[in-house]
């Protein structure tokens, strides 16, 4: 008859190790605790019916689970493990909803500074994220990408220091939200900030760089920004009363209230946009992306005031560069015939 376990004595106790009904090896020394051998003998006869007891709890498990287990821990010790090959792993338990987050040593992609991945991961000419969203006929804007990064540093660099990539934490990213509000920041502002975390974190984790998403879950800020006001009749007027120093401004602003056109909207604007009674809103522009579509491709024929139409003609003449198309709203250096950007950063 095959024999089903071995006993054996260790410091006084002894110990059982059942054979693995399917290849007939010997699993894991556990021990009886016991010190006699009959009811050492006993005890093993009844977890060989009734399951061995594991775990903290002590739940009983059939000899069949525990073997498969312990093929399981001894292929991985017998393997040559990468950390990408421990974030499969991990990731196989935290789905399975037998831990939380775990940090993977620190070798591999998800090794570097988390500040060093989110800088690259917002650099418009290296960012993996961004080549893969225009490859898919998404817009990403230059200007955007900038201003992310300018972000990234400012806040994001000093507060998460030289902590790397695959050792952030849910926690962290709590006290971080907590000294944003502690600041008196907007609440719109926090959230944006925030996003420069977790978009990155969820393209990390779904790249399998990192082994969980520390960003799941996180509570977002509600909006209370401050309602922007419009200005009344009056208001407007005076703003159109004063003596303007550039005309250009002054045809862009015209446009901008009659019209709703955004500032980079208005500097797009060529000859052949002004229509009879319209004007065509196609593109937008900026120093960095150059003409483009308009935010969210929002293109648009929208009504032109005589008024209006009257100023816009009026600075074409002025249009230094000519051309058979030229802006409306012209540089004034002699190299250039795109839009001025100079004068609307005041």
């Amino acid at each position: 008859m095959r024999r089903e376990y071995y006993l054996h004595k260790r410091h006084g106790i002894f110990y059982v190790e059942f054979i693995n009904p399917e290849n007939g090896k010997k699993l894991s020394a556990r021990s009886t605790g016991e010190t006699d051998k009959v009811k050492a003998h006993v005890k093993a006869g009844l977890w060989k019916a009734q399951g061995i007891p594991t775990g903290r709890l002590r739940v009983p498990r059939p000899i069949e689970q525990a073997a498969d287990i312990e093929a399981v821990i001894w292929a991985m010790r017998r393997a040559e493990l990468t950390p990408d090959d421990a974030m499969r792993v991990v990731s196989v338990l935290k789905n399975m909803g037998l831990i939380d987050i775990a940090v993977v040593k620190n070798t591999g992609r998800g090794a570097v500074p988390f500040a060093q991945f989110l800088e690259r991961f917002w650099d418009y000419n290296k960012s993996e994220y961004i080549k893969d969203k225009l490859a898919h006929g998404h817009s990403f804007g230059r200007a955007y990408a900038h201003m992310c990064q300018k972000r990234v540093r400012a806040e994001l660099k000093p507060y998460f220091g030289d902590k790397k990539l695959n050792c952030v934490t849910t926690d962290d990213l709590k006290k971080l939200s907590q000294s944003l509000a502690a600041r008196g920041l907007a609440t719109s502002t926090i959230n944006q900030i925030l996003l420069l975390c977790c978009i990155p974190l969820k393209w990390a984790f779904n790249e399998k760089i990192i082994p969980a998403n520390p960003a799941v879950g996180l509570t977002k800020f509600s909006i209370t920004s401050k309602e922007r006001g419009v200005l009344t009749e009056a208001e407007a007027a005076e703003v159109f009363a004063v003596d303007w120093k550039d005309r250009r401004a002054f045809a862009a602003s015209l446009i901008a209230l009659t019209t709703g056109a955004r500032r980079g909207e208005c500097l797009a604007l060529r000859r052949s946009d002004i229509g009879t009674d319209t004007i065509n809103i196609a593109h937008s522009y900026s120093p960095m992306d150059g003409l483009k579509c308009p935010k969210n491709g929002y293109k648009r024929v929208v009504p032109l005031l005589p008024q209006v139409k009257a100023v816009l003609l009026d600075l074409l003449e002025d249009n230094p560069h000519g051309g058979d198309d030229p802006f409306v709203f012209y540089s004034i250096r002699p190299e250039s015939e795109l839009p001025p950007f100079e004068w609307t950063q005041s």
